[in-house]
């Protein structure tokens, strides 16, 4: 799972463009070396899934400094830009994996 500071470095180094890709919404996020990968609006889930096609929330693997049932997740909404946030672990957001390498 990305970091906080992986996601910090994907919201201030990044061009962000919001797209359909494969019948899904999200953003397309494009670094400066000109690779791109696909942050879908999956929405998230409670006792149903909510928010699908306009907003999507990534788990990062950095705990809140808070509270340890936090951690931090970026936001990614179709109306403004992404944002990180603390959230209880508890819900139901998505992961969204990265490899280590090129």
């Amino acid at each position: 799972m990305p970091t906080q500071q992986q996601f910090e470095e994907l919201i201030d180094n990044c061009t962000w463009v919001w797209t359909t890709m494969n019948g899904k919404n999200g953003y397309e996020v494009k670094g400066k070396n000109n690779k791109i990968i696909f942050l879908p609006a999956a929405g998230y889930q409670t006792t149903q899934l909510i928010n699908e096609g306009s907003l999507g929330l990534f788990w990062s693997s950095s705990l809140s400094e808070d509270c340890s049932t936090h951690a931090r997740y970026l936001s990614v909404p179709k109306s403004y830009n992404a944002q990180l946030y603390n959230g209880a672990r508890i819900l139901g957001y998505s992961v969204r994996p990265v490899r280590r390498g090129n």
